[in-house]
């Protein structure tokens, strides 16, 4: 189990549930305060980084990103376009590198950087705290 310690928020953890189909696992994140309800947020595969610059965390799977700010707890999401899918993210200043693939290529990666303006409002794909990804 993973711990992000974040000061005056608490500690997120995030834990690895065990594979549920070849290299496909099961993540939960879970979180120390509620949003709408959920603590907890599932994956296949996903992560949690926290951006202390931005006070921002972000859970990420293959298919997209979700990004809580902690100042106000408010929730944005990225997804790439269609046929690319999500390998890592790390935060930087002004948003995200992120590290991309194309689904049927996995080999032809290349870096993207996405700002914070680029964020929708809401949790997007993430329907009752589970990400396009989970599986049931």
């Amino acid at each position: 189990m993973k711990t992000i310690d974040i000061d005056a928020v608490g500690k997120v953890m995030v834990e690895d549930r065990g594979e549920h189909h070849m290299g496909a696992s099961t993540i939960v994140v879970s979180l120390p305060f509620e949003l709408d309800g959920q603590r907890e947020f599932f994956t296949t595969n996903g992560k949690a980084v926290y951006a202390d610059a931005t006070r921002s965390l972000f859970i990420h799977d293959a298919c997209m990103v979700l990004h809580i700010r902690l100042d106000d707890f408010s929730v944005t999401n990225w997804m790439p376009e269609q046929g690319l899918l999500i390998e890592s993210i790390t935060p930087r200043d002004d948003g995200l590198l992120v590290k991309i693939y194309e689904a049927r290529s996995p080999r032809n990666g290349r870096d993207l950087c996405v700002g914070l303006q680029e964020f929708l409002a809401g949790y997007g794909k993430v329907r009752n705290a589970r990400f396009p990804s989970a599986y049931p």
